[in-house]
């Protein structure tokens, strides 16, 4: 048995069938990097939605022949989409005893590095390892390519010359060593999707700034439609003013213009904030 949670969360858009479809399609790569890994991972894909999806659920039925995947829904009725609730529901609720943590998005496929970074966890050197240092965001066309050929891996998409680094780093994908992370406090929950990677950023440089690492490599980012932009200038206000973290275009790293604030400006309403409570958004 691993000792490994990579969790996944993923809302399906009904209302966007062409969304829906490149979401799916995007998870089964996923399904198929991790076949392509040296190493199992116990995969908990957590939906958050009135009900669990029918296409989901087949892909899943199909995969789980070949991979151990459990399929767990968080009932949401307020139609957001909570990445930071939907992580803290996972493994409180839902995972079982591992021991490092893989938390990830669904578009984003697991480079072969993946084990060499959960190594760095695993001996205690890191308790927070970002394994990517640049992501590379293919087009619909590409996207297509890699689903025709089950390719994720395909150098030809790759631009290594890349000059910025516009990703917070616990983004995307984070490991972390569970019992740290849960001692820590876990993700802030900030009612929405956005901003939840920025405010974790502060809360890891605070508390563990000698114990995290950004490796040096290159992910790829499926394509999918973008309907509407999540993040709130409401939630971005509450981002900076609570945590000091304020993303300035046009700069070489995301936190390159922020004014990072000390613990005691956030440490209360993140030791005190009631996180990973299932019924959430349940009662909208």
């Amino acid at each position: 048995m691993s000792d490994i949670a990579y969790i996944i969360p993923i809302k399906i858009t009904l209302k966007n069938k062409e969304e829906s479809y490149y979401r799916i399609r995007n998870l089964e790569q996923i399904f198929i990097s991790c076949l392509n890994q040296s190493i199992n991972f116990n995969i908990y894909i957590t939906e958050t939605n009135n009900k669990k999806n029918d296409m989901l659920t087949s892909l899943i039925s199909h995969y789980k022949v070949i991979l151990n995947i459990k399929h767990n829904l968080i009932k949401n009725n307020s139609g957001n989409f909570d990445r930071a609730h939907t992580f803290n529901c996972t493994i409180k609720h839902f995972i079982g005893d591992e021991k490092i943590l893989i938390m990830g998005d669904c578009d984003l496929p697991l480079n072969k590095t993946i084990l060499n970074s959960i190594k760095k966890i695993k001996n205690k050197k890191y308790h927070f390892v970002s394994p990517y240092t640049y992501i590379e965001k293919l087009s619909e066309k590409q996207t297509n390519s890699i689903y025709k050929n089950n390719s994720i891996l395909n150098s030809l998409f790759i631009n290594n010359k890349y000059k910025i680094n516009p990703y917070s780093f616990s983004g995307g994908i984070l490991i972390a060593d569970r019992a740290i992370f849960e001692k820590m406090g876990m993700w802030f929950e900030v009612n929405g999707y956005g901003g939840e990677d920025r405010i974790l950023d502060v809360i890891i440089e605070n508390y563990y700034n000698n114990k995290r690492l950004r490796e040096n490599n290159i992910y790829i980012h499926l394509w999918h439609p973008v309907t509407s932009s999540f993040c709130t200038r409401e939630r971005l206000k509450f981002v900076e003013d609570y945590f000091g973290c304020k993303w300035v275009p046009n700069c070489k790293t995301m936190h390159e213009k922020c004014k990072h604030k000390s613990c005691k400006f956030w440490e209360k309403i993140y030791k005190e904030q009631n996180k990973a409570d299932l019924n959430k958004y349940y009662k909208i």
